[in-house]
């Protein structure tokens, strides 16, 4: 397979440039993940609360219940 483009050697300044973008990179992917565990973990307390709260009322309508035998 023949290759395009000759390979060269990063100068000092683009491999600081380079390296600079790559942990710019990584630190947006860091915040980006943390958020969207947040969000995550927010949508899954409301989930929780909203089925706590369903299981409530449905064993307090089963609780009338009981009583009206």
């Amino acid at each position: 397979m023949k290759q395009d483009r000759i390979s060269m050697a990063l100068s000092d300044d683009e491999f600081d440039a380079m390296m600079s973008e790559f942990d710019s990179a990584g630190e947006w992917m860091r915040k980006a993940l943390a958020a969207k565990r947040a969000a995550s973990s927010s949508d899954t307390l409301k989930q929780s609360s909203a089925d706590a709260t369903g299981q409530q009322v449905a064993q307090n309508r089963n609780g009338v219940d009981d009583y009206s035998d």
